[in-house]
């Protein structure tokens, strides 16, 4: 289905059983907590909300987010019942006692248990302002302001109408319930009046382009215009079964109810289109969403349903659809030859399909290889080779293991362009039938006569490639032996399903290890390590749209020609695919193609490739234009850190101190979200991308404080799709901050310093203290030289004083005898009372000078000691 195809192009060619659809389950098994959806409901941002008893659910197509009370601390209860968009970009949930608001996450939560505490939320609008009108169970209408709940009346006092829903319209607040329809003016808010009989048990309101839907239990669908008068659109008397709960308005306003039975219907003005889906049959259908290319069940039991177009089809046969198939050949005649695992081969023509059996002759019923040569089919089996005449519709021959050339399973068979039939059989080699029908072995190595070989391809240089098991790859040419070839694999990688030459004549295999490419004389391997869907490919073709188709165990996978030559031309051990993966939600019956078969794929005249399954045959139309997706639906969703978890609006903080923290994306994709990896880089960190798959959590440690950008991108479908950027900022503490580190850097700088200054004072004060003991010393010798001398000082100012006592009083007591006697002697006359001689004055005289000098000479000799001393 192409971006330009709507829904309901493909709905009615589903109505009519002209196409094929898939549907997915999501229920209690794969990540819902309750299989009975209550609400649903589809945000701005892409996502799709349910409501249940056990949580609230958001689904991207990948992943499911159940939001509950023991995860999500914020909540109040698990048991959610109604959902209503809301015109902030985002959408209200109402439990019994609390509203939700749902913003990628939950945004916030309002408790209202004090005032609903003996009734529960039954309904919800909005009107232009951004008010929220509450409806009850019993009948109350509150309006819900600023974070105020207010009462604003009760419907009909004690007899309260149960309210289902309630829309606004024309400045009125049109309130269902199960007793009529009440209109309430919003300028007015005192009194309600009721406008339809309250025998109209009215489930359900919704707006329709210039009308009100009115969905009427026991009564039907309404149409109800400005006037407010009601117009029948479908009675319940046409589909009596109808869930009128479930009415809804798509996104190309079609009316859209589901049945209590399973049933979908599209209801217009003048007819119903009913569409079936076998898988909810006898299910009660309880909400309706339809997009662009899907349709979203809501049931009760079986959980969320999920239904697209099938871009792959399956063949339609009531023999075959179930079937285990084998081979596929495409007669000249146009003829489908389908081989099976075990109820033989068919013959399958435009109007009619034939068995061939064992009661129709085939000794064995397991088909391994069919060809056709000289307008016959032959048939490979696991015993035996059997030849089908396709104008009489008989088995005319069989080569079985008892006859003379026995055969038992014949791996190929395939006709050279010099008419030769070959074939290969397990354990026996090579053979041929040459022009005249008879068995040939061509030459070979005695060790590849006892090999099994299970594909053949005939390049276009005339060689011819058999593939075998553990013996890598025989070339003959001419029907002559030239060369074996050994394949780089290791040992239970040795298996060739399938052989191709590409447009430069360069040689592709399919193994069991990846894709081998020769070229140059040199092997390299494609894996799934490079984004291979798997390591066993068995078939590769190319198609006229320049991509080149794989078969395997888990699928198909389209590769444009354009990345076999990027990766020819690097072939590097980080190289990754960019391709589409085709798989059962695709459409495919079952992924597992089957293997040890010949042909593996078949292509029709019309150019569709038919791929045999263990179940069914899958056709693909290569020049179909595969639904495109819009690739805006990349969504930042939260970051996490300590136990903090955040929404991502913007650019992001990550507070100092979390050495972890982990960033959670999402890619909503409701058709093939399994074709889309993802790759990541953190510039600021490192320039290269890394490859993290499907993996939408990013986790992130010891990253060093600073700014970072996140970048992410995705290949989906092949396609590299936009690079979607974000912000992060790793806050630091302070000591990691560059004012930090440029005051460390001056405290550094101010402490060399110091330290330099303390070093050098410090040597200086060494030396000073050196200089100050030599000093000291030298004052201490001095001082104790001056303590001597002022000891030889003291003792000499002692003998001095001596000297000095004696001239105060040793001299002058014989120098004041002599000078009186003197005085006596010279006035001798005067006194004669005397009784002393002259004589004796002068002897007396003369002996008072002689004690005089005596004294004198004394002090001489101490004087001259003193002197002494001092030398």
């Amino acid at each position: 289905m192409s971006a330009s195809d709507g829904f309901f192009n493909f709905s009615q060619k589903l109505s009519s059983g002209k196409t094929d659809y898939v549907i997915q389950f999501w229920n209690n098994t794969n990540g819902l907590p309750h299989n009975t959806i209550y609400a649903m409901e589809k945000d701005e941002f892409g996502f799709v909300w349910l409501a249940t008893e056990e949580g609230l659910v958001r689904f991207d197509g990948m992943e499911t987010k159940v939001y509950t009370k023991e995860n999500t601390e914020a909540l109040k209860e698990n048991s959610y019942y109604r959902l209503f968009p809301s015109t902030r970009k985002g959408i209200w949930a109402a439990g019994d006692y609390s509203l939700v608001f749902l913003q990628k996450n939950v945004y916030q939560v309002f408790d209202f248990f004090d005032i609903f505490e003996n009734t529960s939320l039954a309904s919800l609008t909005e009107d232009n302002n951004g008010n929220l009108w509450i409806g009850t169970r019993h009948g109350s209408i509150y309006k819900f302001k600023n974070g105020k709940v207010e009462e604003t009346l009760t419907l009909n006092g004690e007899k309260s109408p149960l309210i289902n829903g309630m829309v606004i319209d024309q400045g009125n607040l049109l309130i269902a319930t199960n007793k009529g329809l009440y209109k309430l003016p919003l300028d007015q808010k005192d009194t309600a009046e009721r406008i339809t009989e309250d025998t109209f048990d009215i489930v359900r309101l919704k707006k329709y382009k210039d009308h009100i839907l009115v969905g009427v239990h026991g009564s039907g669908i309404y149409l109800m215009d400005a006037f407010f008068d009601l117009q029948l659109l479908l009675s319940d008397s046409e589909l009596p079964d109808l869930n009128y709960g479930s009415l809804s308005i798509s996104h190309e306003e079609r009316v859209l109810i589901g049945s209590n039975n399973g049933e979908i219907f599209e209801v217009g003005p003048e007819k119903v289109r009913e569409w079936k889906f076998k898988e909810i049959e006898d299910f009660n259908v309880r909400n309706i969403l339809a997009d662009e290319h899907h349709l979203f069940i809501g049931t009760v039991g079986l959980g969320l349903a999920v239904i697209h177009q099938a871009e792959i089809k399956q063949f339609k046969d009531h023999a075959l659809s179930t079937q285990n198939i084998r081979p596929i050949l495409i007669d000249s005649r146009g003829n489908k030859w389908i081989g099976t695992a075990s109820k033989g081969v068919f013959k399958v023509s435009e109007n009619s399909a034939i068995g061939f059996r064992k009661p129709e002759g085939l000794n064995n019923e397991n088909i391994v290889s069919l060809a056709e040569w000289k307008d016959e089919i032959y048939v490979g089996t696991r015993a035996g080779l059997h030849i089908i005449d396709p104008k009489a519709n008989v088995v005319k021959k069989k080569y079985l293991p008892k006859d003379d050339f026995p055969m038992e399973v014949v791996y190929t068979l395939h006709l050279s362009r010099d008419d030769k039939l070959w074939f290969t059989l397990a354990g026996r080699g090579i053979y041929y039938f040459d022009e005249k029908g008879n068995i040939q072995q061509p030459t070979m190595p005695e060790h590849l006569t006892t090999s099994s070989f299970i594909s053949i391809y005939e390049g276009e240089n005339g060689l011819l490639y058999f593939g075998a098991i553990d013996q890598g790859l025989v070339i003959f040419k001419d029907g002559i032996f030239q060369e074996q070839l050994q394949l780089p694999l290791l040992p239970g990688e040795q298996v060739v399903y399938t052989i191709t030459q590409d447009r430069d004549g360069d040689l592709w295999l399919g193994t069991q290890g990846g894709l081998l490419l020769l070229k140059d004389g040199v092997w390299q391997v494609l894996n799934r390590s490079h984004g291979l869907i798997a390591n066993g490919i068995f078939s590769i073709i190319r198609d006229n749209y320049k991509h080149v188709w794989i078969s395997s165990n888990f699928g198909l996978q389209r590769i444009p020609e354009s990345e076999l030559k990027r990766f020819k031309a690097n072939p590097s051990s980080d190289f990754y695919l960019n391709a589409t993966i085709f798989d059962e939600t695709q459409g495919m019956g079952n992924e597992e193609t089957n293997s040890y078969i010949f042909p593996n794929v078949a292509v029709d005249a019309e150019g569709q490739i038919w791929y045999p399954t263990i179940r069914g045959i899958s056709i693909v139309d290569p020049s179909k234009e595969f639904a495109n997706r819009s690739y805006e639906h990349f969504q930042w969703d939260i970051i996490r850190y300590g136990d903090a978890m955040l929404d991502i609006s913007g650019d992001i903080e990550v507070p100092a101190g979390n050495n972890w923290f982990i960033i959670n994306f999402s890619h909503i994709d409701y058709l093939n979200p399994d074709q889309t990896v993802f790759y990541y880089r953190l510039n600021g960190l490192k320039e290269d991308w890394v490859f993290v798959g499907q993996k939408r959590e990013l986790l992130f440690s010891n990253l060093k404080p600073g700014n970072y950008t996140l970048e992410v991108r995705s290949l989906s479908f092949g396609n590299q799709e936009k690079t979607h950027e974000l912000n992060i900022k790793v806050v630091p503490f302070f000591y990691q901050t560059w004012a930090f580190k440029i005051l460390l850097t001056f405290f550094f700088i101010f402490l060399g310093a110091f330290i330099y200054r303390f070093t050098l004072e410090k040597k200086l004060g060494k030396k000073l203290e050196y200089m100050v003991a030599i000093r000291s010393k030298e004052l201490s010798e001095a001082n104790k030289s001056l303590k001597n001398s002022l000891l030889e000082i003291e003792r000499k100012n002692q003998a001095l004083k001596e000297i000095n006592w004696q001239q105060s009083h040793m001299i002058r007591g014989p120098l004041t005898e002599a000078m009186g006697l003197t005085k006596l002697l010279i006035k001798f006359d005067n006194y004669s009372y005397i009784k002393k001689s002259k004589q004796e004055i002068y002897d007396r005289i003369s002996k008072a000078l002689e004690e005089l000098d005596e004294v004198v000479r004394e002090m001489n000799e101490k004087s001259e000691n003193l002197e002494k001393n001092d030398v």
